[in-house]
C-alpha cells in the first residue's frame, strides 16, 4: 500500500531533534506518553537504567507506550532525532509488532542500525534538516510493506486523543462501526493495549503537559519540526 509522503501527514505527529549536555539530560525522565517514539541516537552512547543495571542502547530504537517512567542516561553530549508516531502505526510504519507496555525499549533491526550510523554522519556534515529529510525518505521506502486497513482505528484513536481520554469506549466502537469486543480486539492488535488503558495514558499525558507549562524549559535545544 504505497503512500508516498502522505503517511507523514496522517501517521506522524511530528519529528523532533534534541541536543543537550550530559548532566542536564541525565536528570531527565521519560514519563508515559500517548505517542510512540522511533529514536535515532546520533550523539554519545545511551544507556537504559534497569533493574539489571545499565544496558547500552542501540543507535535506533523505539520507546513504546510505557506504564511507568523510563530513565535513559547519556555517556556524553546527547544528540538525537525522533519520529513521534501514533501508536496504531507501529506495525505499518516500522514493520515490527507492538510490544506490551512492560517492554522498556524495542531495538530496531540491522538495516535501521546501519541507517542510524549513516544518519549520524549526515548530522555531523550537513546538519539536522538534511538528516530529517533522509529519515523521511528512508521511511517512505520501508513503510506499509503489507496491507493494513487503519481507517476505523485511526479515526477512533484521534477522537480519543481529541477528547483527552474522556470519551466513552462504547461511543468509539460505534463510531468505528464495530462491536465493543471487535473494537477492543482490533485496537489491541495494533497497539498491544486496550482502548481503556490507552485512554488512561492520554489523560496522564495531558495532565503532565499542563503541569509542564508552569515549569521553565530544560537546558539544551530541541523541538518538534
Amino acid at each position: 500500500m504505497p503512500l508516498g509522503r502522505r503517511w507523514q501527514q496522517i501517521d506522524v505527529n511530528c519529528f523532533w531533534v534534541l541536543e543537550q549536555d550530559r548532566e542536564s539530560y541525565n536528570r531527565e525522565v521519560y514519563l508515559p506518553d500517548a505517542y510512540i517514539e522511533a529514536i535515532i541516537n546520533v550523539g554519545a552512547p545511551l544507556m537504559l537504567e534497569s533493574g539489571y543495571g545499565m544496558l547500552e542502547l542501540p543507535r535506533a530504537f523505539v520507546n513504546p507506550l510505557q506504564n511507568k517512567p523510563l530513565r535513559i542516561r547519556a555517556a556524553g553530549f546527547c544528540q538525537m532525532i525522533s519520529m513521534q508516531l501514533y501508536p496504531w502505526v507501529v506495525k505499518p510504519i516500522l514493520n515490527i509488532d507492538p510490544d506490551p507496555s512492560t517492554a522498556r525499549v524495542i531495538a530496531l533491526d540491522a538495516d535501521w542500525q546501519r541507517f542510524a550510523e549513516y544518519l549520524a554522519q549526515i548530522v555531523a556534515h550537513r546538519g539536522y534538516g538534511e538528516a530529517i529529510a533522509c529519515l523521511q525518505e528512508y521511511v517512505c521506502k520501508t513503510a506499509y510493506r503489507h496491507k493494513h486497513d487503519l481507517t476505523f482505528i485511526r479515526t477512533a484513536g484521534r477522537l480519543l486523543l481529541r477528547s483527552r481520554g474522556q470519551i466513552r469506549m462504547a461511543h468509539l466502537a460505534a463510531h468505528s462501526y464495530l462491536s465493543s469486543s471487535q473494537f477492543e480486539r482490533q485496537f489491541k492488535q495494533y497497539t498491544a493495549i486496550s482502548p481503556k488503558a490507552y485512554a488512561r495514558i492520554v489523560r496522564f499525558s495531558n495532565l503532565q503537559a499542563t503541569l509542564r507549562q508552569s515549569i521553565h524549559p530544560v537546558s539544551g535545544s530541541g523541538g518538534c519540526l
